[in-house]
């Protein structure tokens, strides 16, 4: 579980450096990165207030991929490096819910 610890630690390493650059306006739109909904696609203004809005639950959301990987490349018991693998995915897909509707909402918000 070493391997799948690191991988999972850099696969978070990628969506914090990703959250970052959203919340600091730096993401521009592309066909790869980011929070990718029919709003946040729809202009280059919609994609900055939806990144803007959602890049720091984005960053959260790759420090707890991080964090789980991290832990389970460390543990020496595997169910304590299942458990944190487990946690960290969790984690990570709810915050990033968590961003792309805060995204989405600041976007409503702003058309309003």
């Amino acid at each position: 579980m070493i391997v799948e610890g690191v991988v999972l630690a850099l696969a978070g390493l990628a969506v914090l450096v990703s959250g970052l650059a959203a919340s600091s306006g730096r993401l521009r739109r592309n066909a790869f990165v980011g929070i990718r909904t029919r709003t946040s696609l729809s202009s280059d203004e919609a994609w900055e207030i939806v990144h803007r809005a959602g890049g720091p639950w984005l960053t959260a959301s790759g420090l707890a991929l991080v964090i789980g990987g991290g832990v389970a490349a460390l543990a020496r018991s595997g169910t304590v490096q299942m458990t944190a693998i487990v946690v960290g995915a969790v984690l990570c897909t709810a915050l990033a819910l968590a961003g792309m509707r805060a995204g989405q909402a600041a976007y409503r918000d702003r058309v309003r």
